[in-house]
């Protein structure tokens, strides 16, 4: 064998190694994108349930929220400002439930039912205001979202409306 016959087999197992360490170089890095794509996901998702929490440590704590739920549990009519005050409550729970739900769905985890329960409260006490907001977020949310509130809050469900011939 000559030495450049050599050289040329040298040469065509250099070429095939050497597409085996790119071919090898690309699914560690599509790996490592997935990784860390699952990681930034799951650091979200413990975000927001961080913030859901001081929401909810917040309306607790909150003098207003005690004073609406007195109210409305004493059967007392809700002025302007009380309606406003359970309507943002409402929509910042629905809204953070939503992000939440899609970064979860996205790492394929379940949502707990667990992180309704501010939801079921506010709805067990406001009732109809709580549906209204529910009725204008839904038509944003996802069908997949809309769907679980639904079938996870009691009474949440809205009736589409009657269509007269």
């Amino acid at each position: 064998m000559d030495l450049m016959s050599v050289a040329q087999l040298l040469g065509n197992f250099g070429e095939f190694f050497g597409a085996i360490a790119v071919v090898t170089t690309l699914v560690y890095l599509a790996l490592e994108v997935r990784r860390s794509r699952n990681a930034t996901i799951a650091s979200s998702v413990l975000a927001m349930s961080e913030l859901g929490h001081r929401a909810t440590l917040a309306d607790r704590d909150s003098p207003y929220m005690a004073q609406l739920v007195s109210k409305a549990k004493s059967g007392e009519v809700l002025d302007e400002q009380d309606l406003y005050r359970v309507e943002r409550t409402v929509i910042a729970t629905l809204v953070r439930l939503n992000v939440t739900y899609s970064q979860k769905e996205s790492l394929g985890l379940s949502l707990s039912s667990g992180g309704f329960d501010s939801l079921r409260s506010n709805l067990a006490t406001f009732g109809d205001p709580v549906r209204e907001r529910w009725a204008a977020v839904k038509a944003q949310s996802t069908p997949e979202f809309a769907e679980w509130v639904e079938a996870n809050i009691p009474g949440m469900a809205i009736s589409p409306p009657l269509v007269e011939d």
